[in-house]
């Protein structure tokens, strides 16, 4: 429901602004971690008609940033590879992208271990874009850690009793 409220204030107001002045407007609710206020920003700059690369790139990586700091795993899956198909001649943006992506597929409940075996693709791509990054290295070092986690739970032989549907 704050969803829908905080989108359709959005919409009242957002005819009258420019799209950077949304994404700025965007950055200020991110710093101040409102991160509801600075997604629907971001989607209403999206909206907006005539968006350059550039800036369409910058609003899916803040808006994707946004959808995983809300749990919105698939959404942010969705931001993050809208800004990778965009950015493929901005470094920084690209790998930008690519961690945001990669949290939300390390972290969707959906996604299980093929979602960190992504997530770990994308943050090694990331790497290789931006090889001194200490947050991608980090991302890098969590996700190593939950891939052996789920490969030795694998390993280890368990007594749980599965039942399938058809």
């Amino acid at each position: 429901k704050k969803e829908l409220t905080v989108a359709l204030l959005m919409e009242a107001y957002s005819h009258l602004k420019t799209a950077e002045e949304l994404k700025e407007e965007g950055n200020g609710e991110f710093r101040k971690a409102k991160w509801q206020s600075a997604a629907a920003k971001y989607w209403a700059a999206l909206r907006k008609k005539g968006l350059n690369r550039e800036l369409t790139v910058k609003l899916l990586v803040n808006l994707a940033m946004c959808l995983v700091k809300l749990e919105r795993w698939e959404e942010a899956v969705e931001a993050a590879t809208g800004a990778i198909d965009g950015a493929a001649t901005k470094k920084a943006s690209l790998a930008k992208a690519l961690v945001s992506r990669a949290r939300a597929y390390r972290s969707s409940p959906h996604r299980g271990q093929a979602g960190v075996e992504l997530a770990m693709t994308d943050l090694l791509r990331a790497s290789q874009l931006e090889p001194k990054d200490k947050v991608i290295a980090a991302e890098i070092k969590e996700t190593a850690t939950r891939l052996a986690s789920t490969n030795d739970d694998e390993a280890t032989p368990t007594t749980t009793t599965t039942t399938t549907t058809t």
